[in-house]
This record gives structure tokens, sequence and C-alpha cells, in this order.
């Protein structure tokens, strides 16, 4: 069954949309100057006519508990700590990326492992003077900022892995640390509720294709001109339609989210740019 907005959350993020009046962004002298930078190794830019929107998506490969270990498999194929130590590279290369695209005026970031607790989150709740602290609309009386975030993952990582951040201080996300610097705002890619239907139902298509579709509409509720997005490198958001082939490094998703989105939106557009790491590149090639 289709999720819809409450009329009161999308008014209000439409009201968003309404207030941002920044000029468009030209992504393609942005996309050229990331190609540039040491810590990226390739930028495909996928662009849709009339779009006035854009998702900056970094692929990542990130910190996953011990517990979760058993779906793990990149982790799993190099061992524990070898995985956290690619996890810890790629992440850092992320970050150098967020803070760049951060210094163009595209500070809100949205993270795979970030997630609301319902589809009633609201962008309009982030706490004014404190760049990523956000609250949810269900439960107000719970604030979350990057460093309970970044802490509570830590804290995870000691327990389970005997690793702390002094070891990969990247590890818990490169989001986080932007957070926590003060650089971008953090909002949360995924619900609570689709982490535990991931969780009754791994299935393909419910792992990859819709939980894509979610993160995309996550950010359309934001109505930002720009957005960046960090979420795993196994993901395709574009593929045939949206930007005439699909990721050939990526196997397992398959539908073209964008082109679907884009298709169907009663709002703008969006452009796609996807953003792979030089340590991602180095690490799985």
């Amino acid at each position: 069954m289709k999720k819809t907005l409450s009329t009161a959350v999308l008014a209000a993020s439409l009201l968003m949309g309404a207030c941002e009046q920044k000029p468009s962004t030209d992504i393609s002298s942005v996309a050229e100057e990331l190609r540039k930078q040491p810590y990226v190794a390739n930028v495909r830019v996928c662009e849709t006519e009339g779009a006035t929107r854009n998702i900056w998506m970094f692929r990542q490969q990130h910190y996953v508990s011990q517990r979760l270990l058993n779906q793990a498999f990149e982790i799993l194929d190099k061992g524990v700590i070898e995985g956290y130590k690619s996890a810890n590279i790629i992440q850092e290369d992320i970050f150098k990326g967020i803070s760049y695209l951060a210094s163009k005026g595209i500070s809100d970031v949205f993270s795979e492992g970030i997630h609301a607790t319902s589809m009633d989150y609201n962008p309009l709740k982030l706490v004014p003077g404190t760049p990523g602290k956000f609250r949810y609309n269900t439960r107000p009386q719970e604030t979350y900022t990057p460093e309970y975030l970044y802490n509570t993952t830590i804290a995870e990582m000691r327990r389970d892995a005997h690793v702390d951040e002094k070891m990969f201080p990247y590890l818990p996300g490169s989001a986080l640390v932007a957070g926590m610097k003060g650089i971008v705002n953090i909002h949360p890619a995924a619900t609570q509720e689709s982490v535990n239907k991931g969780v009754r139902n791994p299935t393909v298509e419910y792992l990859y294709d819709d939980r894509e579709d979610l993160a995309i509409r996550l950010i359309d509720h934001v109505q930002k001109r720009d957005s960046i997005l960090v979420y795993g490198a196994a993901h395709a958001f574009a593929g045939f339609e949206s930007c005439g082939s699909p990721n050939p490094e990526v196997t397992e998703s398959f539908k073209d989210n964008i082109y679907e989105f884009n298709k169907n939106t009663r709002t703008d557009k969006f452009n796609f740019i996807e953003i792979t790491p030089t340590n991602l590149q180095r690490e799985y090639h």
C-alpha cells in the first residue's frame, strides 16, 4: 500500500521549497571540478529535460554492526577489520566531497543509516542555529544530533568489534562527521518502518529498488534545489532512461528510480549526479 505524507507535512515541505530562491546550479561545471579532485574516481551526470533540482549521490561502503555482518558480504569477503579499514578511507573521501559541495552552497545531506521514525518526518523542524540537528513529528521530545548518532555508532563499534574512533574516525559516517563540524544539515534517507521491513522481507526488490524510491521521496519532501545523498555502492538510482545506460558496476539494482520519479512527479524533476570515491574504486576493483 502506497504511503503518503500528511497534509500538514506536505504543505510545510512545499512552503520550504517556495522559500528557497537560489539560482540554479551549474552541474556541468561543479561535476567537472569534482572530477579533478584526488578523492573522486568518477562522476556520472544524468540530466533530465526540464529538471530544476539535483541529487548528488556519493557511492559508499559503510560501517555495519557485528549483529548485521551476516548481511554485509563486502565486509565479510575482506574480513571484519580489513573491511572497516576500507570503509573508513572511503568515508574520508566522501567527507572531502561533501565538504567541497558545501563550499558551493550545497549543504543538505541525506544518509543511508539515518532513519526517521515515520514518513511524518518534518524537514521544517530543524532546530534553529544548530546545523544537522533535527526532530521528528511523531516524537517531538526526541532531538537527534550528529554527535548523538556518531557516539551511538562508536559505542556499538567498541562493543561489537572492539574498535573506536581513534582507529577509524570516519567509519560512523561521513555525513555525521560533516554534521558535527557544522558544515551540513543531515537528514534521514529511510524510515524505521522501512528498516524493520527489510529485516522481515530481505528480497532484492525491497532491499534495493523500494528503498531507493523511499530515499528519493524523502529528498523530494525537503524541496531543496540541491541535495547530497550518501548511499551504498551496490545501489543504482539511474539507468537506461535517465542516464543512457546503467552503471555496469551494479548488478542487483535494476529499477531506474530517477526516471520513474520524474515521470510521475507533480513537483520539480531531478537531475542525478553519481560520484564514485577514489578509494571505493581502488578497494573493490
